[in-house]
């Protein structure tokens, strides 16, 4: 796998332009279960291809479970300097029901061996809208959570997938979710929490303090051009082109160790239509919004007088707010975000 994912990452440079690295994102699973020097190695490939920029963010997906001190030093010697901790709950009964490796104990001694060994910019997630907290409230979570004095987290409402372990419990009865409203109240509980304690709200499931909105993620909603490697990987070119890896990890591998890139991804060549309703849909899960001039401007498209009817349904609502031609969402409007993207997305013919 790694051999094959170091052949995809020659591909981009050998097929791509020649810019400078802000960002290096390591994660779409765990990759805190290999050794830290494979990491290593792409990280290398990178620096003796390319230009890194002086403050470089650099962030390792991490279990809680995968944390000690040897692995802690490999890291921070080959320049990881920001951590995204799978916690998802501090409280045991909940973790268990999501099976879960680790316990509420071992979040606690990662979260405080990494700032002790002066790695401070930690991001934790943490999943609500389960109704399965037994030892803590959801209340009680988020202090948990704002005692690390940790900069950053990452808040998942729970949702309910078919062909999935928890589908066929929901559908046998095994599995009552929460009520909507129960689970907005705990969205809006989060956000008053943590807003009066410094956090800003700069994404629909992301919060930080000042200074420390994820980097590499922020480049997702600003249409930056980023690359994707490794089975089910997407990268996209910052114009209009989408990169799709093959999602099979056995025909990943194969089709990079033979040199077969034909059968390893797709491309997709995204539409105007196509590219203004991305925009829709990152923008409005943003702090900033969308613009709605240079929407028109970039892909030379109208609102027309049905989406500008729609609109104001949404902000006369108090779900939409519209300021100085730029349109966001109010934090209850971010819970109907589905919705309010049903209304506004673009058909082909509506441009």
């Amino acid at each position: 796998m790694l051999s094959a994912m170091s052949q995809e990452l020659d591909w981009h440079l050998s097929h791509s332009e020649k810019e400078s690295i802000r960002t290096i994102y390591f994660g779409g699973g765990t990759p805190s279960v290999i050794a830290p020097s494979y990491i290593g190695k792409l990280i290398d490939q990178l620096s003796h291809n390319l230009p890194i920029e002086d403050h470089v963010e650099i962030t390792v997906e991490i279990n809680p479970d995968d944390v000690h001190a040897t692995v802690i030093q490999e890291w921070k010697a080959m320049g990881v300097n920001r951590f995204s901790m799978g916690v998802q709950s501090f409280d045991d009964a909940v973790l268990k029901w999501m099976n879960r490796a680790h316990a509420a104990e071992q979040a606690d001694r990662a979260i405080k061996t990494l700032q002790d060994a002066g790695l401070t910019n930690i991001t934790i997630d943490l999943i609500y809208g389960h109704g399965r907290h037994e030892t803590l409230t959801w209340e009680q979570e988020v202090d948990r959570f704002l005692s690390y004095q940790t900069p950053h987290i990452s808040a998942y409402a729970l949702t309910v997938e078919e062909k999935t372990a928890l589908g066929h419990f929901t559908e046998m009865g095994q599995y009552k979710p929460m009520q909507d409203e129960s689970v907005v109240n705990q969205f809006l509980d989060l956000h008053d929490r943590l807003t009066l304690s410094g956090f800003e709200h700069y994404e629909l499931s992301n919060y930080a303090l000042p200074g420390f909105q994820s980097k590499h993620n922020t480049s997702y909603w600003q249409g930056i051009p980023f690359w994707g490697i490794g089975p089910s990987a997407h990268g996209f070119d910052g114009h209009s082109i989408r990169k799709m890896n093959v999602s099979n990890n056995a025909r990943y591998v194969k089709a990079w160790n033979l040199g077969e890139t034909i059968s390893a991804f797709e491309t997709e060549q995204l539409t105007p239509v196509q590219l203004a309703n991305e925009y829709w849909m990152t923008g409005l899960r943003t702090a900033q919004g969308v613009d709605l001039k240079a929407f028109e401007i970039r892909w030379g498209l109208k609102l027309d007088k049905e989406i500008e009817r729609l609109m104001d349904k949404w902000i006369s609502s108090n779900h939409l707010a519209l300021q100085e031609n730029r349109l966001t969402c109010t934090p209850r409007g971010w819970m109907v975000m589905d919705a309010i993207l049903s209304d506004m997305f673009l058909t082909e013919t509506k441009n």
